[in-house]
């Protein structure tokens, strides 16, 4: 057994300084982006397009129903920040291995949860999705549409570039005859 006056008093202020010594800084830089970390309302838009943090806790609240019904397979993410992920995928179109960094994850993971994500999503955000009657639509038709009385909806066909999938089968699925890529 030792005494602390038979330790020499350097190796005593040695083990102090090592005993308070934290790198705060490297840890802050390797957390990974959650909703926690979102302190603004324009903050929230910038990142995931929704304008209030109401109607996104209102989306995850239904979304962690959704999970607990299905007794769906836990993710690494909390339900919150699949949902902000799933919402960033779709507003900026980010590469899985640029979302995989920003969250933590490995880009193949950022996909699974995204997969999973925008299928319980679609499930529970098409009732939100408002169709007008038919004679309302005809009412409102711009003149150029006035020669088409069938008209239900005019889709904005914006494109997207998707990364070109491994496997010939998923090539086959998303390759476009209009743009021959």
């Amino acid at each position: 057994q030792y005494c602390a006056s038979d330790v020499p008093a350097a190796a005593l202020a040695f083990r102090r300084e090592i005993g308070i010594q934290v790198n705060t800084l490297d840890a802050a830089r390797h957390q990974p982006l959650s909703i926690a970390h979102v302190k603004t309302q324009k903050d929230l838009s910038v990142i995931n397009g929704l304008l209030c943090y109401q109607l996104f806790y209102n989306i995850c609240d239904v979304y962690t129903d959704s999970r607990m019904l299905m007794q769906a397979k836990r993710f690494c993410l909390c339900n919150e920040d699949a949902v902000l992920m799933t919402v960033m995928k779709l507003h900026h179109n980010m590469p899985f291995s640029l979302i995989g960094v920003l969250f933590g994850i490995h880009h193949t993971t950022a996909a699974d949860v995204f997969k999973a994500t925008i299928a319980a999503l679609a499930e529970i955000l098409q009732t939100a999705v408002f169709w007008p009657s038919k004679e309302t639509v005809v009412d409102s038709l711009i003149v150029h549409f006035k020669e088409y009385p069938n008209v239900r909806a005019v889709l904005d066909c914006t494109e997207i570039p998707l990364h070109r999938p491994k496997d010939l089968e998923s090539q086959l699925l998303t390759y476009s005859w209009y743009l021959y890529s």
